[in-house]
């Protein structure tokens, strides 16, 4: 409900109380939201901070999705943020990651974003291991993913991946979580999926090396 208000520009929304009746006339449950809305913001200054050596961030400026003066939108920030993930993987920086910073203006009413690109670490994702999944072929599943074995590890492709798999609602819960017992060299994510009480677990693990070069030849 939170993230509802705050892609219609109410940033400082919150539910203040929730309370649950049982009503017998229709023999089933009342729910009653007590919301703040708070004020409405909009879109202040947008701006590209680049850290990374040899990028020009004037490239990726005309990808914003935010808007100066536009009603404030967190999905909007979301958004923003895949396109220049899937671009800087184009340009040759499948490791450079962007991430918006907000300033707020209580006062004037809006938020200025910066979204700051940083060199993150160099990933490459292993494989992605699905089990139990008894609902869909596995290809169905595979194919919400915009990244593969082999590939640089992009945290918000991984993201937008677990978001289509929530909307193809195959599943009752879609979740990536860290699995554990793995060794320090390493870090992996796994993705927990639910259909009636079958799980499905996929696993993407991700190795810490950077001399296992990517399949689709994104080494920089």
């Amino acid at each position: 409900m939170r993230l509802y208000y705050r892609s219609k520009g109410y940033a400082d929304a919150s539910v203040t109380s929730a309370k649950v009746e049982y009503e017998p006339a229709i023999k089933g449950f009342t729910l009653t939201f007590s919301i703040d809305e708070g004020p409405l913001y909009h879109f202040g200054d947008t701006t590209i901070v680049c850290n990374v050596p040899g990028l020009d961030a004037e490239k990726l400026r005309g990808l914003l999705v935010v808007r100066n003066g536009a009603i404030f939108d967190g999905n909007a920030l979301d958004k923003t943020d895949e396109v220049l993930a899937i671009e800087l993987a184009k340009l040759g920086f499948p490791f450079a990651q962007a991430v918006p910073r907000t300033t707020r203006d209580a006062d004037a009413r809006r938020i200025d974003v910066a979204f700051v690109i940083d060199q993150g670490p160099r990933t490459y994702l292993e494989r992605i291991e699905i089990h139990g999944n008894a609902r869909t072929r596995d290809y169905v599943i595979r194919r919400e993913f915009d990244i593969a074995e082999g590939d640089a590890y992009n945290k918000t492709l991984i993201d937008r991946a677990e978001r289509r798999l929530k909307n193809l609602n195959y599943f009752k819960t879609v979740k990536i979580t860290p699995p554990a017992g793995l060794g320090a060299g390493s870090q992996s994510c796994s993705t927990s999926r639910c259909w009636s009480n079958r799980p499905a677990i996929f696993d993407c693990r991700r190795l810490l090396d950077d001399r296992w070069p990517s399949r689709r030849g994104q080494g920089r």
